[in-house]
């Protein structure tokens, strides 16, 4: 595999049981961008079959995999000559114009309609290949959309289908995922606009926006019919491609301007690179290192000159792309969420996002701290990354509080116009003043933000100058060619220096004074409930507060613009044209949040930015040997940390039977995993490497199932087909529940005994089904980190408690059985439906409520305990639902229910093309 830019995607295709992929390429640079993607598929274990024509322009058979081909009615010169007759009129067309550019996508749009089904009849219709391709029961389809056969066979074949691409000629992929596309920050393809658009240029977008589903249905027009003919019903691509299971975009995040994603998507950037060359020898320094060069010349422009064309911004090295440090550090921080343990590091806080660092080619990483807890809390990844082997250099002033050499690092320092002991004078004084006030009102906060804003300007740029304009440093830094800077964005001069080395920044920070962080990457911050800093509201505010609120956010961006004052001015001399702090943090290649999500107050973040927690804590303990299967995706955020303590309380029925595997896997990877079970029950008992713990009931398994038939005929037997059956059908369920649900709390949160062991145990997270509260309830009084599995709540609960949002517009409501195209009256029903939910919940939980209260010795609601929750694991397909936006603290994982895998087949593969003859000699081949 040419480097670790598709491995975040391997990763998830190659860790699971081996199986069969059927892959449907396009041509041209389509397929030079999949081939490694594929080749690598095939060459650990999986059965992939590549379907290509016979003739195309760079098909052909590749390694790992087997090549089947199928006829079609042209030759290579046909195809190059009907091509390049479009692409010389595009390519001598002004696309500088907004009209030039509507003209060029137009013409592109009817050139693709045809040339992108040319293959499509000869495949689909090919009977024996088809039949060929249904008897080898394939798990998955691999194709790329910008032809639409492959999309056309996945639905055919009853697969899911996954989607890799750059840019769709008419975005057919941010349609028909129904992803959101604000006009008024998302340029529209062949506009040239930027993210910053005036009022004429957001009203030619917007026109844009609206020609957008018109110019897919001309692109699809021909492979529309040929779709409903062939698959024998009336249909269309737009339908078709909106059931994809997962989009890999070949694109970075870095590169575009910031845009909200589907969770099925992942921006997985390019695969066609080279191989990383092998670690170099480096030499570890541990003390300051001074340099004697040559001076600067006065004029950068003209040494930039000199020197050649700045390399583009890219990630190579430290980051090669910002989509596996991103997943791979949300993979630790939701389990990090889940476990005490998070809070003493406990392995993965740091080591997971170091491992991603660290997985890639050893790179050059340049490094410019901010002084104080802010170098403290970056020390332990700068010195890692050192350790790794990546050459890693820290600038640091002579004289500072707390900055000094570091382990595997080279540290260079430069001279700054005062001493430690007048910093500390200046810190003490400003300190003093911003803690003495009284920031318990509303006035007081707002005059302690200012406060801090009037010292910080200053304080943060006093060695912004001592460091830009020392020549003979700053050349060094530029003859060292890094690939990446590592900064906190406290203090400007790391951005500044990022911008000038044309490098890609990598921001560490907490929280800005002043929000730069949120508003430069244009990161949503709804003023109703995400609240702002010195308020000390909650993110549940009466409407006092949020209108106090909304006029602190208001006031925001004037509060960075006179934090940032000397900056601006500085940055602005220093790179020789007129800039801001604002615009140069905007082109942050990845944010890194040193705080935990389930410590904030639920709020959308922009896709470059990462919640890791904290550094400064204990090193880990070791791993103990594990192995994995089943969950893997689950089980590797569960088993990659540390051995712990888990505490579990599965809810009956099938809730246990997909809850199961899991806990069984846990147990057997070495974690001490006990579960509580009531001594009756329907099918719960003592599982694999664990420890069981039981507790009496007053009832019996005969009375449970009695009562139980009784419920569910009553349930089943009503009409759910009309919206009226539907809603006494969700209220019917909801009173059964409402006691049924909580049958064993009492007899578990009573039994002092058993309570008493479970403190003792010292567990370090709960994992548990809220469908019964009782177990929400033990974490609440354990105090430990909950961690919640299950499928759909039947009030709505875990979208209600987590405060995720649910647009009514498209996200239909159970038991109503509409889709997510809901007409006018649908829609309304739909709001009713909404608005009757938190009822619903109240009425299910009445009883629940009053046991939690009663036995926490608080006045407290179920809502209120699992707001709480660490993590979600949702049991059910992003692929199988109506497409809806999640909270970070939430994973789609589908289910456990699943036979073991069986053994890999003895494969043998070939680089020869297999040609069909029939089906038993392919079935042979």
């Amino acid at each position: 595999m040419a480097g670790l830019q598709s491995l975040l995607c391997l990763f998830w295709l190659g860790s699971v049981q081996a199986g069969k992929l059927l892959v449907i390429p396009a041509d041209g640079s389509h397929w030079t961008g999949m081939k490694p993607l594929v080749e690598e598929l095939g060459r650990r274990g999986n059965q992939v079959v590549v379907v290509i024509p016979e003739e195309s322009l760079s098909l052909g058979p590749s390694e790992h995999t087997t090549t089947l081909t199928f006829p079609v009615p042209y030759t290579i010169a046909q195809m190059e000559e009907l091509v390049l007759p479009y692409m010389d009129d595009i390519l001598s067309r002004d696309t500088s114009t907004d009209l030039g550019g509507l003209l060029i996508s137009f013409i592109t749009v009817e050139m693709l309609k045809t040339l992108t089904v040319r293959n499509a009849e000869s495949l689909l219709f090919n009977q024996e290949l088809m039949k060929t391709l249904m008897d080898w029961d394939f798990d998955a389809i691999l194709t790329d959309p910008f032809e639409p056969l492959g999309a056309i066979v996945g639905e055919f074949l009853n697969i899911s289908s996954i989607y890799i691409q750059v840019n769709h000629p008419c975005g057919a992929h941010f349609l028909a995922s129904q992803c959101p596309s604000p006009v008024s920050y998302i340029p529209q393809r062949y506009t040239h606009y930027s993210n910053r658009m005036g009022f004429f240029r957001r009203t030619v977008n917007m026109v844009r926006a609206l020609l957008q589903p018109l110019a897919c249905r001309r692109l699809f027009s021909h492979a529309d019919e040929i779709a409903s003919r062939f698959l024998q019903r009336e249909t269309s691509m737009m339908e078709i491609m909106s059931r994809a299971a997962l989009w890999f975009l070949r694109f970075d995040f870095a590169f575009e301007f910031p845009r909200p994603v589907m969770p099925n998507m992942v921006m997985v950037g390019g695969f066609s690179v080279s191989k990383s060359k092998p670690l170099p020898q480096l030499i570890i320094c541990r003390a300051a290192t001074v340099y004697k060069r040559k001076p600067i010349p006065h004029d950068y422009s003209t040494l930039l000159l000199n020197k050649g064309t700045p390399a583009p911004r890219d990630t190579l090295n430290l980051i090669q792309r910002g989509t596996e440090l991103r997943s791979a550090v949300v993979r630790h921080d939701l389990w990090k969420a889940g476990s005490r343990f998070l809070v003493k590091m406990a392995g993965l806080q740091l080591l997971l996002c170091l491992f991603w660092l660290g997985s890639v080619q050893a790179g050059k990483l340049l490094v410019i701290p901010a002084d104080g807890s802010h170098w403290t809390g970056m020390k332990p990844l700068v010195e890692e990354l050192g350790r790794r082997g990546n050459q890693v250099v820290v600038i640091i002033p002579e004289e500072s509080l707390s900055m000094g050499p570091t382990e595997h690092t080279t540290t260079l320092t430069y001279p700054v116009p005062y001493t430690k002991a007048q910093i500390q004078e200046l810190m003490a004084t400003g300190m003093e003043d911003i803690v003495g006030r009284d920031t318990s009102i509303d006035l007081g906060g707002l005059l302690g933000s200012f406060l801090s804003v009037e010292m910080l300007k200053t304080l943060t740029v006093r060695n912004a100058e001592s460091l830009l304009f020392n020549q003979e440093l700053m050349k060094m830094l530029m003859d060292w060619d890094f690939n990446a800077i590592l900064t906190d964005p406290f203090e400007p001069l790391g951005a500044i220096v990022g911008e000038f080395l044309n490098i890609s920044s990598i921001y560490l920070h907490i929280n800005h004074p002043c929000g730069a962080h949120f508003l430069t990457s244009q990161c949503p911050s709804p003023a109703s409930y995400v609240p702002q800093r010195y308020t000390e509201y909650s993110d549940q505010m009466s409407f006092f507060r949020r209108t106090v609120n909304m006029v602190r956010a208001l006031l925001q961006p004037l509060a960075c613009r006179h934090l940032f004052t000397h900056a601006d001015e500085i940055a602005s001399r220093f790179l020789q044209r007129e800039t801001s702090m604002m615009e140069i943090m905007s082109r942050a290649a990845l944010s890194l949040m040193r705080f935990d999500f389930d410590w904030e107050f639920p709020r959308p973040v922009m896709p470059n930015m990462v919640m890791i927690g904290g550094f400064s804590v204990t090193k880990p303990k070791s791993l103990p040997q594990m192995a994995g299967l089943q969950s893997l995706f689950c089980l590797f955020w569960l088993g990659s940390v540390q051995a712990g303590k888990l505490l579990v309380i599965p809810a009956d029925g099938s809730h246990w039977t997909g809850m199961k595997p899991l806990v069984e896997e846990l147990g057997r990877r070495g974690n001490q995993v006990v579960v509580v079970i009531p001594e009756e029950s329907l099918s719960m008992g003592p599982s694999e490497h664990t420890t069981t713990l039981t507790f009496p009931v007053p009832y019996t398994k005969a009375e449970m199932q009695e009562i139980v038939s009784s419920c569910m005929d009553s349930v089943v037997s009503r009409d759910t087909s009309t919206d009226l059956g539907g809603l006494l059908g969700s209220f019917l369920t909801v009173e059964m529940l409402k006691t049924f649900t909580v049958r064993n709390a009492e007899s578990l949160l009573f039994d002092k005994e058993l309570m008493k062991t479970l403190k003792d145990w010292d567990f370090d997270a709960i994992l548990t089904d809220p469908f019964e509260p009782k177990g929400a309830i033990v974490g609440e009084f354990l105090n430990i980190s909950s961690i919640y599995i299950q499928v759909n709540h039947p009030c709505g609960a875990h979208f209600l408690a987590s405060q995720c949002p649910s647009p009514v517009s498209y996200i239909p409501h159970r038991y109503s059985q509409y889709s997510n195209q809901m007409g006018f009256f649908r829609r309304t029903v739909n709001m009713v439906r909404a608005l009757l939910q938190p009822l619903a919940c109240r009425r299910l939980f009445s009883h629940a409520d009053e046991i939690a209260s009663r036995f926490l010795q608080r006045e407290t609601s179920m809502m209120e305990i699992m707001s709480r929750a660490a993590l979600w694991f949702l049991r059910f397909e992003f692929a199988f639902e109506f497409p809806r936006p999640v909270m970070p603290n939430m994973v789609m994982i589908g289910g456990f229910s699943v036979p073991k895998p069986k053994p890999l087949p003895q494969v043998s593969f070939r680089n020869d093309t297999a040609m069909i003859d029939s089906p038993n000699k392919f079935m042979n081949a």
